[in-house]
């Protein structure tokens, strides 16, 4: 609760707050303390329990909240390095498997539908064998920065390993994750990636999975739509082949 009312109203207003409530606690017991002694309030006494907190409060209470707010930060970022891929800055197989396994449960119980796109870039061995690992690199950076922006608000994409990638599609129904597929591989096929003088050109084969009751776990999903990205390969490469649910 503190931390949230911390965050809320930022390090100036609540340091502001706790000095203000050091100086009015100083003085009530300052006050008290003067009355029970010798039966009345002494001015002066009043003024350095005013002058005295209002002094050093404010000082000691920034250092403080100050140390809180880079905690916080550390906090939020050592998260985030928890969760990322660092090459790529997207998220991370964990991450994903986290996230699926939520939306697993959360679709078991309300009876809703999700899907899952398994993404795998064609001959990337080729890639970094002809052009080398550094230009390599570049190609999984970009390939992700294009999903990235090409997903929903409230989709998950993940590097899976090496040079697969996956997406998480809430509510999206069999027909819905495969448009959304031949979308993404379209858009790779048609956006070469630029490294130094040079232009990669880049395909992925994709599977596609829908969730259903039938299914027992996230593994099993995620194995349907593996094989369906593999049978995408085993027909030519740079498409997409989906199992459909049931």
């Amino acid at each position: 609760m503190l931390r949230q009312w911390l965050k809320r109203f930022g390090i100036v207003k609540s340091t502001a707050a706790f000095a203000l409530a050091s100086i009015v606690l100083s003085v009530l017991l300052t006050g008290g303390i003067n009355y029970a002694i010798t039966g009345r309030v002494g001015t002066i006494s009043l003024v350095i329990a005013i002058v005295v907190p209002a002094v050093i409060a404010p000082v000691f209470t920034y250092i403080l909240l100050s140390l809180v707010f880079k905690f916080e930060s550390l906090e939020e970022q050592l998260r985030q390095l928890a969760i990322t891929d660092e090459l790529t800055q997207t998220y991370n197989r964990r991450h994903f498997i986290e996230t699926a396994e939520r939306e697993f449960a959360r679709a078991r119980r309300y009876r809703e539908t999700f899907s899952v796109v398994v993404l795998d870039l064609d001959d990337f061995k080729f890639v970094n064998d002809t052009h080398g690992h550094p230009a390599g690199d570049q190609v999984l950076r970009t390939v992700s920065d294009l999903c990235r922006r090409n997903i929903r608000q409230h989709d998950t994409f993940a590097r899976y390993g090496g040079e697969e990638f996956v997406f998480l599609l809430p509510g999206l129904d069999y027909a819905g994750a495969c448009e959304f597929a031949e979308r993404i591989r379209r858009r790779l096929a048609g956006t070469p990636v630029a490294f130094g003088n040079r232009l990669i050109h880049v395909t992925a084969s994709l599977g596609v999975a829908v969730y259903h009751e039938g299914l027992s776990d996230l593994d099993s999903l995620l194995m349907h739509a593996d094989q369906a990205m593999y049978r995408a390969k085993n027909l030519g490469k740079n498409r997409l082949h989906g199992q459909p649910p049931g």
